[in-house]
């Protein structure tokens, strides 16, 4: 797995050689056997994700191979929910509609199921005692320096807003006596 920053682009790759296509790849693709799979995404800054996910013959680029984007734009309506917008595209079979019907159902199943697990863990997050931190293991790095710029831009927003936010000088009323 490979991490990179690019500007406002948090990128995080990883490879996985010599295993099985997952279930919705197999069923849409008619697939068996051993590929190699590729997994990247791509996090811009404030809300726009894109996951490029695919399987290619063992060894062979992932340009020879089945590639699935799917394109994420989050919006958020205030500090605890978010409108959540998907788009998906493929380089295979692209004209045939059972495949576009089988994808769309489900990745709108593997996104509903994101969605129940990100209301908990915002729930979670939201009751954990001050000061506990998260526990992150090496597949949380691409997430951890996303949630760490997003920190940087929400500071710097407030303090534009609020220049007393960011430690600029208060004014105390002066009392004689």
């Amino acid at each position: 797995m490979t991490v990179e920053v690019q500007g406002d682009v948090v990128t995080v790759d990883r490879l996985m050689p010599g295993v099985e296509a997952p279930p919705l790849y197999a069923t849409t693709m008619g697939t068996t056997g051993l590929y190699d799979r590729f997994h990247c995404t791509e996090f811009r800054l404030p809300g726009f994700h894109v996951l490029h996910s695919g399987i290619t013959g063992q060894g062979r680029p992932r340009e020879e191979g089945h590639l699935i984007k799917v394109l994420n734009g989050i919006t958020p309506i205030d500090a605890t929910t978010s409108w959540y917008y998907y788009a998906f595209s493929r380089n295979f079979a692209v004209d045939d509609v059972r495949a576009t019907e089988e994808l769309r159902e489900g990745l709108a199943t593997v996104l509903e199921e994101d969605a129940e697990a990100l209301a908990l863990q915002e729930i979670g997050m939201q009751q954990r005692p001050a000061g506990e931190h998260d526990v992150l293991i090496a597949q949380d790095a691409g997430v951890a320096k996303a949630r760490r710029m997003m920190s940087q831009l929400i500071e710097a927003e407030a303090a534009v807003r609020e220049p007393t936010a960011a430690g600029a000088p208060q004014r105390r009323p002066v009392t004689a006596g």
